[in-house]
């Protein structure tokens, strides 16, 4: 298990991002857990995200850049930003009480930060080293 998260309002959903298996969904704090995985564009998932405003509202980031969001629930997937060229997503958070707002941790391109909930990004490595930042996402 590579990363886990808890539902901020019902702490028995659980969801966690399996190494080669994708994402798997508890509904009673980890006693059973199913495969939530439709529509994810890997299954190399690295890191997940829960919006704490909205917690239907989850974030898988994986390997070469791969990006979803899931509306319902880890329900189903759709892909976002689209205009990400990195290498692999190691860290993943939503902007405290802005949903609209993502942060990324990337293996080699640093810390990314959305104010347009994927749609386009910037940079946030100012004072970051390349050592600093694998150490970040690793």
């Amino acid at each position: 298990m590579l990363s886990l998260c808890a539902d901020p309002i019902d702490p028995q959903v659980l969801y966690a991002a399996v190494f080669l298996a994708g994402v798997y969904k508890s509904r009673d704090g980890g006693a059973t857990w199913t495969a939530a995985n439709t529509g994810l564009t890997t299954l190399n998932v690295f890191s997940l995200a829960i919006d704490p405003a909205a917690p239907e509202t989850v974030y898988a980031g994986g390997q070469q850049g791969a990006l979803c969001r899931s509306i319902d629930g880890g329900a189903s997937w759709t892909p976002i930003g689209a205009d990400l060229d990195i290498s692999g997503i190691r860290g993943l958070a939503v902007g405290g009480g802005r949903p609209a707002v993502l942060y990324l941790a990337t293996l080699a391109d640093g810390v990314l930060m959305s104010v347009d909930g994927g749609a386009s990004w910037s940079a946030l490595n100012d004072g970051l080293t390349a050592l600093d930042i694998r150490c970040f996402a690793a």
